[in-house]
């Protein structure tokens, strides 16, 4: 007896927007509409995470169905929300210390932001200052003391009170990517 696997594609819905305008001429007024559709950010992902995965919506190993024929299972709603689990732990394991070599920081980098987005759900995870500190707390050496002891300095000056926002993270990247990641600056 054989069994076949058949993943379903993902599909979700993209948002219809309808522009009207008014164009004044000198026979009167025309009023003209424009219909596009732009895919929402639900769509995006299920489009990425299909074309990773090199499914088409609606099909699959032996087309549309269930495996022999049978009637195809529910489908599944591609906008509930999974609920939090009550449980949430650290999964995945911390990326190596950061030393300033420049060849391995975007490996670095990526290997944070993949471990703070599958932890996401942890306390705390969610935090732009607890972010920065963790990439501080990854970081050491010669070549990074001195860039890590500024941040550092500058972290611990903020107010978590008020300025724990998103954009603080965001700002971190930038200033990360500028000090290690661009080809231009000395090593």
């Amino acid at each position: 007896m054989s069994t076949t696997l058949v993943q379903p594609a993902i599909t979700a819905q993209a948002a219809t927007t309808t522009t009207a305008m008014q164009v004044a001429t000198t026979s009167g007024t025309t009023t003209t509409s424009e219909t596009t559709t732009t895919p929402t950010p639900t769509q995006q992902i299920t489009t990425a995470i299909n074309k990773a995965l090199r499914r088409n919506p609606g099909s699959g190993p032996g087309g549309p169905g269930a495996p022999g024929g049978g009637p195809a299972s529910p489908a599944i709603n591609p906008l509930a929300v999974v609920p939090q689990a009550a449980d949430v732990r650290l999964m995945g394991s911390l990326p190596a210390i950061f030393t300033g070599n420049r060849a391995e920081a975007e490996h670095f980098i990526n290997g944070v932001q993949a471990y703070i987005c599958l932890n996401r759900e942890v306390l705390g995870f969610t935090s732009p200052m607890k972010k920065i500190a963790l990439v501080l707390s990854l970081m050491q050496g010669d070549k990074v003391v001195d860039w890590e002891n500024n941040m550092g300095q500058a972290l611990d000056k903020l107010d978590p009170a008020t300025d724990n926002i998103p954009i603080l993270w965001t700002m971190f990247l930038e200033e990360f990517q500028e000090q290690y990641l661009d080809t231009q600056a000395a090593d």
